[in-house]
């Protein structure tokens, strides 16, 4: 078992070495083994955390360890803080074929530029308090134009209109008389070809909703 147990170190520091590698400066693994947690650290690729070889384990993986032993769950993407800098830690447990926790693989990756870029993107990106509203539509043609409309319409309903009944059809056409869609010439014939139905129909559907409307 010892000899096993040494194979899967061997392992896991060239698995180390490769992620710090792919990952870059940002990126710090490292490797314990829980012989002795006082001194677990075996293997550092990177040096985000200044340990050296021989540091003890930390008092996350510790106190899981402690508590749940061979049932150790993983631990992926919790927030910790070095030196002022903000790190998306996660820890692997590593097991032998008995099935026994025999040490873990803890990669940590420095996000405080990351997190940096992020809120200003966000503030570049901050939309008006207004941009619920419909959005701006670049259209070559109004073909182009109606289609958008009558997709997005669709999308609101969520429901074909192929499949539709009349209550349903009349808020449909609510929704689009309110957006002024049939001020433009051909949208009636659109709309009623979206329906399967005469354009005579769609008219009448446009006089009962306008009639209610007033109501």
């Amino acid at each position: 078992m010892i000899r096993e147990n040494v194979a899967i170190f061997e392992t896991m520091k060239r698995v180390a070495d490769g992620l710090s590698n792919a990952m870059g400066k940002n990126c710090e693994v490292v490797l314990h083994d829980f012989s002795d947690l006082s001194a677990s650290l075996i293997h550092v690729a990177g040096d985000l955390t200044q340990r050296q070889i021989g540091a003890p384990i930390t008092d996350l993986i510790f106190k899981t360890y402690k508590d749940k032993g061979d049932q150790a769950e993983d631990l992926a993407g919790y927030r910790t803080i070095f030196n002022g800098r903000i790190m998306k830690s996660s820890t692997t447990f590593l097991r032998n074929s008995a099935g026994q926790v025999i040490g873990c693989l803890c990669i940590n990756l420095d996000v405080t530029d990351f997190l940096n870029a992020k809120a200003a993107l966000d503030e570049f990106t901050h939309f008006s308090a207004d941009s619920s509203q419909s959005p701006e539509r670049f259209a070559s043609s109004f073909q182009e134009t109606l289609e958008s409309i009558l997709d997005e319409t669709v999308a609101e309903m969520g429901k074909q209109p192929a499949t539709m009944d009349k209550d349903e059809r009349l808020e449909f056409m609510r929704r689009l008389n309110t957006r002024e869609v049939f001020v433009f010439k051909g949208a009636v014939n659109q709309v009623a070809r979206l329906f399967g139905v005469t354009r005579y129909t769609i008219y009448n559907d446009l006089k009962e909703i306008r009639e209610t409307d007033l109501v």
